[in-house]
């Protein structure tokens, strides 16, 4: 079975809430609640041949050592007026919640990580694009694996973030709230085996968590 059908990640919808400069909050939700909060805006990943399942709508790729390839997400404008959208490739990683982040870039990763999919797959042209109205564009990313065989699999997450939203809320003294549309198209590269994991927990201690100010246990799980 895929990691992604383990996850559920096929293709994650983010619906995040900036206020001000003081921070970002963000929560998942899914495409039909992205059409309802008025994204105006989706992208689809373009399926190549080397695709393992072809039913699945993300980048579920084999993989050989010392291979190139260029992969396409095409994104969409369905709005009436033209809107900018920012690109990004981002290794997968594991939080304190125990549970795989493809949306925000890890601040730092495990020493037991070689290979990262950021290092390994590079937008081609520039990481902002102007869409026209009703419009489409296809974004490239060029992918160079490494010349070493290993068994094993690569997780990451193209991140697509609307940039151009309006500010709807200017109170002078309060907090400003900007809405902050984002999707990601899952990655994930399949070299020779897959073996089992070696899962070691690390560093273990209390903690408060980011997004609900609750207690947790924080934990630095490392596989080997």
């Amino acid at each position: 079975m895929s990691v992604f059908k383990k996850f559920q990640l096929m293709m994650l919808a983010v619906l995040g809430i900036m206020m001000g400069v003081a921070g970002i909050g963000s929560v998942n939700a899914n495409a039909a609640a992205a059409v309802n909060n008025n994204i105006g805006y989706s992208v689809q990943a373009q399926i190549p041949k080397n695709q393992i399942d072809k039913k699945n709508s993300f980048f579920e790729l084999r993989m050989k050592a010392g291979q190139t390839q260029t992969l396409k997400t095409r994104v969409y404008n369905v709005t009436n007026q033209e809107i900018k959208v920012k690109t990004a490739i981002h290794t997968a990683w594991t939080n304190s919640g125990g549970t795989i982040d493809y949306v925000n870039p890890a601040k730092k990763f495990d020493a037991s990580l070689k290979y990262k999919i950021s290092d390994l797959s590079k937008i081609q042209g520039k990481q902002t694009i102007t869409i026209p109205a009703k419009g489409s564009k296809v974004v490239s990313a060029k992918v160079t694996m490494p010349d070493t065989t290993f068994n094993g699999i690569l997780l990451g997450g193209w991140y697509f973030e609307r940039v151009n939203t309006k500010v709807t809320s200017n109170v002078k003294g309060a907090n400003n709230i900007r809405s902050k549309y984002s999707y990601v198209v899952g990655m994930e590269y399949v070299m020779g085996k897959v073996p089992s994991g070696d899962l070691k927990l690390g560093k273990v201690g209390a903690g408060i968590s980011n997004l609900n100010y609750s207690p947790e246990t924080p934990k630095s799980p490392s596989n080997t």
